[in-house]
């Protein structure tokens, strides 16, 4: 019984790390879709075509341009 609070918080640490790494990943690809997305804006591509290329709906492209 003694070693299952010393695993628990074992398994615990390494599933937080594992949600923190995943978090951040998700954060980066969001990240790296909005650049790209301010880019194609900037480029003159039109609203249409980065909706469709970016898989976005028209107020997340909104969202996009008013930050």
């Amino acid at each position: 019984m003694e070693l299952d609070c010393p695993l628990n918080a074992a398994r615990d640490y390494r599933s937080g790390i594992s949600k923190a790494r995943q978090e951040g990943r998700q954060e980066g690809l969001r990240e790296e879709r909005v650049r790209l997305v301010r880019k194609m804006l900037a480029e003159g591509l039109d609203e249409s075509s980065i909706k469709n290329i970016a898989d976005l709906t028209q107020a997340e492209l909104e969202a996009i341009k008013n930050v």
